[in-house]
């Protein structure tokens, strides 16, 4: 499977703030599924925030894992 080159870039922000240990809010992991063109609506991110608490590396973890190996929500973690 091939990865644009704009996945590499917007995982490595995540992995920048997951060092950095900035929390981030629902709207930037809406704007980030966007982006990587994950198929999530509002009630998914919604319910990773509920989870993860805008944990960066859990959010990184989720999307990562969603991209890479594609299966339902349910079964993220």
């Amino acid at each position: 499977m091939s990865i644009p080159g704009f996945c590499n870039g917007i995982l490595f922000i995540l992995y920048v703030l997951t060092i950095m240990a900035i929390a981030i809010n629902q709207l930037q992991v809406q704007n980030l599924a966007q982006r990587l063109q994950l198929p999530w609506n509002g009630e998914e991110v919604t319910r990773l925030m509920a989870m993860v608490g805008g944990h960066p590396w859990l959010v990184k973890e989720a999307l990562y894992k969603n991209l890479f190996l594609p299966k339902s929500f349910v079964n993220l973690f």
